[in-house]
């Protein structure tokens, strides 16, 4: 997972968002579209505490047999590391980090993703209609709204792997 200064992070929620991710992370830089086979997209809040800043549920992930959610996945230097896991709650124990694999057009890697530690269902909270509708573009626009990349990088693998459906698969609840 971790080589050469740098580590792989798949990205699901919020971090599909380039300018999000990139505002403690500035390092991050796109690397593939991929699934994440077995887990469900989920929303909700951490336990009992709702979420004043986020005003609902936020992403997570849940293992589910026979599910998929499909993500990005970022190539980050070690030295955002910390920050990373500051955005995503770990010193506060909201959410986890894990390892885990995901499939690509390349094959598998190895990666970090991150799943709410106690995690009680709700609707999404109202920042990731920015992320739904980045995704209702046309998909190779899509794509490049949330991760900056250029077209002739991203369209081959975009239309190839559905991410543009992420957002708008029904929430298990």
């Amino acid at each position: 997972m971790s080589s050469e200064g740098h580590f792989l992070y798949f990205a699901f929620g919020s971090n599909l968002l380039r300018e999000r991710l990139r505002l403690l992370n500035p390092s991050a830089e796109y690397h593939c579209t991929a699934k994440l086979q077995d887990y469900s997209l989920r929303f909700g809040h951490w336990g009992a505490q709702w979420n004043s800043r986020w005003h609902g549920g936020v992403a997570t992930i849940e293992e589910l047999k026979e599910a998929h959610v499909w993500g990005v996945v970022w190539k980050i230097s070690n030295d955002d590391l910390p920050s990373l896991d500051e955005q995503e709650g770990v010193p506060s124990g909201i959410y986890r980090p894990l390892e885990v694999s995901v499939e690509t057009e390349g094959g598998q890697l190895r990666c970090r993703t991150y799943q709410l530690k106690t995690f009680e269902c709700s609707l999404p909270s109202p920042p990731y209609k920015k992320v739904r509708a980045k995704m209702m573009w046309p998909r190779h626009i899509s794509l490049v709204l949330m991760t900056g990349v250029p077209p002739h990088r991203t369209y081959a693998t975009y239309n190839s792997h559905p991410i543009h459906l992420l957002m708008s698969s029904p929430l298990h609840t």
